[in-house]
């Protein structure tokens, strides 16, 4: 399943996401699509080394970045990764992954 986060870059301000709160997502099947909300507007999602690739690209006037499945061990465990942007400060949410 694909989880969609909505992210606004806001030049010289910050980055927010929506939702705010962790994503949950089931062990080696749900996928993350981050979604600008803005026309144009990059970003670059980075997770931590041993984790899916990101793949980011335009679909339409939207940047878009996509990764996953995820996994884990027997036990859930969060994971805190980084969206970065030309002249905003870094924000680090977090996503959640269930056995």
């Amino acid at each position: 399943m694909q989880k969609d986060v909505s992210v606004t870059v806001t030049p010289g301000v910050g980055i927010t996401v929506d939702p705010t709160t962790p994503i949950a997502l089931k062990k080696n099947q749900d996928t993350v699509e981050w979604k600008a909300t803005t026309k144009d507007q990059q970003f670059t999602v980075v997770l931590p080394a041993g984790e899916p690739s990101v793949a980011c690209s335009f679909q339409g006037s939207k940047w878009t970045c996509v990764a996953g499945p995820f996994t884990t061990g027997s036990a859930p465990r969060s994971l805190k990764y980084d969206i970065t942007a030309t002249n905003a400060p870094t924000l680090d949410p977090d996503l959640e992954i269930f056995p």
